[in-house]
């Protein structure tokens, strides 16, 4: 009965270890900014929960690495180029460009750069990365692929792509 007691102890201090590093990293990153309203600290709270879910211990620790090793001015540069490139395809989308179009093709190339910079090239985070955004619902319907429109868009525009002889 003991052994039980103090496995269950175990346990909630585990999860209280957990719930403390996500609250410093919130603390963190709300005390670079101004004052951060209540939403804005809830939703990264969500963000969190999200990856959290998603990757793995390590691949969270991987990817603190690469934001660090990035910088904060590149990791904001990612944000805005991000947001520009969904912008662009979404533009595209509703001008009826063809997904296989030289323009379309070459969003996509940009998009799988701008992954690839995020990921590092690790196969397992980018598997990660889609899983999140296939299942993700509203916490990344702001991210932009979210939009099942766009997303067809984009999956059609990738299924276009010439095939690499190193892919065949």
């Amino acid at each position: 009965m003991v052994q039980l007691h103090i496995a269950k102890v175990r346990k909630q201090i585990e999860l209280s270890q957990q719930l403390l590093k996500r609250l410093e990293s919130v603390e963190q990153t709300t005390a670079k900014l101004d004052a951060v309203p209540v939403e804005e600290v809830l939703q990264i709270i969500q963000v969190m929960d999200m990856l959290e879910n998603y990757y793995s211990p390590e691949q969270l620790e991987t990817l603190k690495q690469r934001q660090e090793l990035l910088g904060e001015e590149k990791m904001q540069q990612a944000q805005v180029d991000w947001e520009e490139l969904i912008a662009q395809v979404r533009a595209e989308m509703e001008r009826g460009a063809d997904p296989a179009s030289e323009i379309v093709q070459a969003l996509v190339r940009r998009r799988q750069a701008l992954i690839q910079e995020f990921t590092g090239g690790d196969s397992e985070i980018e598997a990660a990365l889609n899983q999140m955004y296939e299942e993700g619902g509203d916490t990344v319907s702001n991210w932009g692929e979210n939009d099942a429109a766009l997303a067809s868009y984009m999956e059609r525009a990738l299924q276009s792509q010439p095939r690499s002889v190193d892919s065949v």
